[in-house]
């Protein structure tokens, strides 16, 4: 069925003070010139690879609507999307509606960390229209901080990620893509977890080509353009992804890192080309 691109990002914002209006006026225009440049980030590197499909965290109904809105009015492309249940979900999967039609969904429930409720996470099966073909897309987002809780409660979140993916794909010999931002590397708990259950890879490890190994996915840095995190040598990603361990190629693993994406997050997009089996 060819090639079919897979990217992980999110939307965030941050200021820059003005001058001339006063200070509410100022706010509000800083406000909206942040959040348009964010979300047109995230529709040029979308649309620029020429994604198919895409998992995302840390977005919700406003930004996901304004993403998809720019994609169709900028680039002519049209967009579907999977459903958030609860306010405060943050994970979702976009994919293009000329390539992929959506079968069903799934949502699951993990813990975070201390102060916050839990969350649902989502999958999503997709039919390629050309070839009929299916796979599952799952995107989450783990607990954050170094607490020896929210470790505990990334084990908790990996272990039902496995439980879902095993359930939904695995048992139905189905193929799956899992992305997110696990606030763990493929060295911690998370990756443990997700290598014992024995369904699935890194991709970063098995991809024919890795670009950009030396960028953090994680560059803390929003709002702040020309700080990238690319240090060189091989850079940390708590942002990660996984697929089946049978027959899915990973093409390219990219980590793209620039002024334009630093700005709209604190976390590089990452981008996997695979070849599905």
């Amino acid at each position: 069925m060819g090639r079919e691109d897979l990217e992980r990002g999110r939307v965030e914002s941050a200021t820059t003070v003005g001058s001339g209006q006063t200070d509410v006026e100022r706010r509000n225009m800083e406000l909206m010139q942040t959040l348009d440049d964010a979300w047109n980030a995230q529709d040029l590197a979308i649309a620029a690879q020429k994604l198919t499909v895409v998992a995302i965290q840390e977005m919700r109904r406003p930004e996901r609507d304004a993403v998809v809105a720019r994609l169709g009015d900028h680039h002519v492309q049209d967009w579907g999307f999977t459903t958030l249940k609860q306010g405060a979900d943050d994970t979702l999967v976009l994919f293009r509606k000329s390539v992929w039609s959506k079968v069903r969904e799934v949502h699951f429930v993990i813990p975070l960390q201390p102060g916050l409720d839990d969350r649902n996470q989502i999958g999503v099966l997709l039919a390629h229209k050309a070839t009929g073909r299916e796979v599952w897309v799952y995107s989450v987002h783990f607990a954050a901080g170094d607490s020896a809780a929210a470790a505990t409660a990334r084990a908790e979140a990996a272990k039902r990620t496995v439980q879902s993916i095993q359930a939904e794909a695995a048992d139905k010999k189905q193929p799956f893509v899992l992305a997110g931002d696990f606030n763990a590397t493929s060295e911690e708990v998370v990756g443990d977890v997700l290598r014992k259950s024995d369904l699935m890879k890194y991709t970063r490890n098995v991809a024919d080509l890795v670009v950009n190994n030396g960028c953090k996915t994680f560059n803390g840095r929003a709002g702040s353009a020309g700080l990238q995190a690319c240090y060189g040598g091989v850079a940390s990603h708590i942002d990660q992804v996984w697929v089946v361990k049978a027959g899915m190629q990973v093409l390219r693993y990219q980590v793209t890192a620039t002024v334009q994406t630093s700005r709209s997050s604190d976390h590089n997009p990452l981008t996997t080309i695979l070849k599905m089996p």
